[in-house]
C-alpha cells in the first residue's frame, strides 16, 4: 500500500509539473523573445558551420545511435534552430567531460544542452532555461530500510563524473558519500552489478541503454528520492556574448507551440514513461 501511495503521490505531481510547465514556459519563451527580438548579429560574423559538442549517451537530451545518426530532443530543436538562423551546423561527438572542455576552450563552439550549474559558470556563458528537469536519488529494492535521504547515509551514491550531481550533491549533502564513474553506462553497470546500492542520474536513460528493464526492476520506481530541480539550456565560452545573443535570437523565432511541445515530450520521456512503466 506505501509503494502504491508513493507511486501515485509521484504521478500526480509530475502530470501537475506538466500543466505547470506549460504555463511557465509560455510565459518565459514570450518573456525572452520580446527581450531580444531587436537582436542584429550577422550571419556573416559566424565562422561556419556551427559546431556543437554533443554526447552519445546523453539520452533522451542528445545522443549517438549505432548508425552514427545524431537524435535526441536537443538535436532536433538545433536543427530547426538551424533553419530559422540560415546557418549551416555540425554536432561534434565527444565525452561528457570533452563536451564541456572544448565549448570552454572554444575548440567547438556551442554545448548542445546541459544543466545550469554555478561552478560551469566560471567557464560557459549559458542561455536562459529552456525547460526545468528534476534529479533523484536512485535507491536498490533490498534496502527496505531507505525512505528518505539521511536514510542513505551508511551508503555510497554512485555519480558521473562531470556531471552536475556531484557538485550539488557535495553543497548539499556533504556528507553523503560518492562513487565517481567515468559514464552512465559504467554507472549503470556498477549498479547492476551491486558495486552501488544507490545512484543519481537515471533522468537521461532510455532504450538507448541496452539493460535498461534490468535496471529499472532493480531500482523501481517507488525507490527513487526527488532532491533536485535545476535547470536546462545551451552554453558557449565564457563571456561570448555576440554567439549567445544570436543563439537566443534563433530560438525565440521557433514557434512557441512547437519548443512546448519538445519540453513537454522531455518531461514525459524522463518523469511519466519511466514511472508508469513500474
Amino acid at each position: 500500500m506505501k509503494k502504491n501511495s508513493k507511486f501515485l503521490n509521484t504521478v500526480k505531481a509530475t502530470l501537475l509539473l506538466l500543466l505547470t510547465c506549460t504555463t511557465c514556459l509560455s510565459l518565459s519563451q514570450k518573456a525572452n523573445a520580446d527581450t531580444i527580438a531587436n537582436t542584429t548579429t550577422s550571419v556573416f560574423d559566424l565562422t561556419q558551420p556551427l559546431t556543437i559538442a554533443i554526447n552519445k549517451t546523453s539520452a533522451p537530451y542528445h545522443l549517438v545511435r549505432e548508425n552514427g545518426q545524431v537524435e535526441g530532443i536537443m538535436p532536433d530543436l538545433w536543427r530547426i534552430w538551424a533553419e530559422k538562423q540560415q546557418v549551416e551546423i555540425k554536432f561534434v561527438v565527444l565525452p561528457w567531460n570533452d563536451t564541456l572542455a572544448t565549448v570552454a576552450k572554444g575548440n567547438v563552439d556551442i554545448h548542445a544542452g546541459l544543466s545550469i550549474t554555478q561552478s560551469r559558470q566560471d567557464t560557459l556563458t549559458f542561455s536562459s532555461s529552456h525547460f526545468p528537469i528534476y534529479m533523484h536519488f536512485y535507491v536498490h529494492q533490498k534496502l527496505h530500510e531507505v525512505n528518505s535521504i539521511s536514510d542513505l547515509k551508511p551508503y555510497a551514491m554512485g555519480v558521473v563524473d562531470g556531471s552536475a550531481q556531484p557538485g550539488i550533491i557535495a553543497e548539499n549533502y556533504s556528507w553523503l558519500k560518492q562513487k565517481s564513474y567515468p559514464n552512465r553506462h559504467a554507472l549503470y553497470q556498477a549498479a547492476l552489478e551491486g558495486e552501488v546500492l544507490a545512484f543519481t542520474g537515471m533522468e537521461k536513460i532510455s532504450e538507448a541503454y541496452p539493460n535498461y528493464a534490468q535496471l529499472t526492476a532493480m531500482f523501481p520506481a517507488y525507490k527513487s528520492i526527488r532532491y533536485q530541480q535545476i535547470d536546462y539550456g545551451v552554453a558557449v565560452a565564457k563571456d561570448n556574448h555576440k554567439l549567445m545573443a544570436f543563439i537566443e535570437a534563433g530560438f525565440a523565432k521557433i514557434p512557441l507551440d512547437k519548443k512546448i511541445a519538445y519540453s513537454l515530450l522531455l518531461i514525459l520521456t524522463t518523469h511519466l514513461i519511466w514511472l508508469l512503466a513500474h
